[in-house]
């Protein structure tokens, strides 16, 4: 394929960790059950994200006939999918954010931001997925550590409690947080000349690591079961953070992370579907 970028590793690992961070950490915790689900899905997705990198590499696009076109078309359907999911960010908006405001205002906005990126150069969206990771890990850092005082260690220890470990919950968690940041990878194979299976390793832990922090902070101040059973349990979290009398609004951070986050996630995959299928039609 021509065309393809030289993309550095920096950038595109940035963009499978922001990718990763998009991928349902809105609602996370989704279960009351236990933790370990959640680790052991990060972990996996430590190790399949570069091994679909790998695989990907032997991967050809360009193989004509009808198994190639439907192979093809099959790739950018599922590329899709998560850019229909991502739209759970319009309803966060509107529950928690302007609850008083048109939902169809918020998702033209949305939609016109999610646009705007998937028309702009690779290389830009590369970039801002570079800083957007930069913003991430300070502001999930400094939210966590001004939480702090509202941390109760108990709730860790209950949340890592090994009786509770489910495979069903490690299965939602792996469904929801992994395997759609494959599109990432998918994504950098079409537009990069050359991309290191240390890029998927290294976005896919930094990504577990955001993750992380974000649930942590809900957890250690809710408790697990409670957490679980709240609609947004980080906004609710970071909601309550206040530096002294001047900065009573910190959750204004989390929300532009999720802002990032999700434009990122479906500017990029709109592009790859669109990539995909013009590339069928050319075969």
């Amino acid at each position: 394929m021509t065309g393809k970028k030289e993309i550095s590793l920096p950038l595109s690992a940035s963009l499978i960790a922001v990718f990763t961070v998009a991928n349902g950490l809105i609602c996370a915790p989704f279960s009351g059950g236990g933790l370990w689900g959640f680790i052991c899905a990060l972990a996996l997705g430590a190790i399949i994200l570069p091994l679909i990198l790998k695989v990907s590499k032997k991967a050809h696009f360009d193989r004509g006939g009808f198994p190639g076109k439907a192979v093809l078309v099959i790739l950018a359907l599922l590329s899709f999918l998560p850019a229909v999911s991502a739209f759970e960010y319009c309803e966060f908006v509107y529950k928690a954010v302007l609850p008083h405001s048109d939902m169809w205002l918020i998702v033209a906005f949305f939609t016109a931001c999610v646009l705007y990126l998937s028309l702009s150069r690779d290389l830009v969206i590369c970039k801002f997925a570079f800083l957007s990771a930069l913003f991430i890990a300070a502001a999930v850092c400094l939210l966590f550590l001004m939480s702090a005082k509202t941390f109760d260690l108990e709730n860790l220890s209950a949340a890592f409690d090994t009786s509770r470990f489910s495979f069903v919950e490690a299965g939602e968690y792996a469904v929801t947080l992994v395997l759609p940041a494959a599109v990432a990878v998918l994504y950098l194979r079409l537009t990069a000349k050359e991309i290191r299976v240390s890029a998927a390793m290294w976005g896919a832990a930094a990504g577990a690591v955001f993750s992380i922090i974000v649930v942590f902070d809900s957890v250690l101040s809710f408790s697990l079961p409670f957490a679980a059973k709240l609609d947004y349990p980080y906004i609710d979290d970071i909601s309550t953070v206040t530096v002294g009398s001047l900065f009573t609004r910190m959750d204004a951070l989390a929300y532009f992370i999720f802002f990032a986050a999700y434009v990122l996630k479906c500017a990029v995959c709109v592009k790859t579907s669109a990539r995909l299928i013009s590339r069928s039609c050319q075969l």
